[in-house]
């Protein structure tokens, strides 16, 4: 077995995967990756679109390349999803993705949205959500699609609030927090537009851990090594059994669903209804919709 600069490696002996000699270092606006301190299999995707991981088409791109490139390397074992915006894991959709956009560029936003989700669900990597801060909508999307979700103390919050800002919850979202929390729970938030606090959380089952902010890495390694101690093929294999009825339901409806939320996006009083949550920093000011 080849070893690479750190001591510490995650996966077992009998195991096949190739060591390469560099950290990835790729960079961008969007999002950041690099190989953890501790462990050399492991590569943290840590989301950095000021002022608050608000999911827009870029990101989905950045994210779902990644993750492709990181299944195709055969390098590592495991990534951890986590925010380097203070406070915020993320906080949903980038609203101005979707205002008085052609509908070919909303259709592609959806479809990139939910085909990165499912790239996430359904991935052979070991991945766990180190959720240092809110994570409401599609943030909290993108959390129930790992493996486990490790949660910071604080005044945070976790959740889908879409109907409260008129919104629908894709039907793609559903999976990963039924899953989680069972379907009358799932139903109950949505209609509500729940968001709960990490205790609160934790005790429906959303969220695995709540652990003090300082100690949130180190809990995500633990929650590593508990997957790592099982063989690889048989962790995979059952994986894949377990998410393949959702990966294979979502894909065969995926045009379905797409054109759904294109649709709803393109309602004139569903536009009107947009409003950037960070005007007030991007002095941005919303444009009357056009009549006629």
């Amino acid at each position: 077995m080849a070893f690479c600069r750190q001591t510490v490696r995650l996966f077992l002996p009998g195991n096949r995967y190739t060591c390469i000699k560099r950290y990835i270092s790729n960079q961008s606006k969007y999002l950041t990756v690099k190989k953890d301190e501790e462990f050399d299999d492991v590569v943290i995707l840590k989301m950095v679109k000021e002022p608050d991981n608000s999911i827009c088409t870029n990101l989905l791109e950045v994210l779902s390349e990644t993750l492709q490139q990181l299944e195709d390397s055969k390098s590592y074992r495991a990534i951890v999803l986590t925010s380097g915006v203070t406070g915020i894991f993320s906080s949903g959709l980038d609203m101005l993705s979707l205002r008085q956009k052609p509908s070919n560029e909303i259709y592609k936003f959806w479809s990139l949205y939910q085909e990165t989700w499912v790239r996430l669900y359904a991935s052979s990597l070991i991945t766990v959500a180190a959720i240092n801060g809110s994570a409401t909508a599609s943030g909290c999307a993108l959390a129930t699609a790992c493996d486990s979700r490790v949660m910071a103390e604080g005044d945070h919050v976790i959740g889908h609030d879409e109907t409260r800002t008129g919104w629908l919850v894709p039907n793609w979202v559903k999976f990963g927090m039924v899953n989680l929390i069972g379907f009358k729970e799932t139903e109950r938030s949505f209609q509500k537009g729940t968001i709960f606090s990490p205790e609160d959380a934790q005790k429906i089952g959303l969220v695995d851990m709540v652990v003090p902010k300082d100690d949130l890495m180190t809990s995500v390694r633990i929650r590593l090594k508990e997957s790592a101690s099982l063989e690889d093929d048989l962790r995979i294999s059952t994986k894949n059994m377990m998410r393949r009825e959702t990966t294979e339901n979502l894909n065969h409806r995926q045009q379905e669903d797409v054109t759904n939320m294109t649709i709803y996006s393109l309602l004139e009083h569903v536009q009107e209804s947009i409003v950037d949550t960070n005007a007030q920093y991007l002095g941005w000011k919303p444009v009357p919709w056009p009549s006629g």
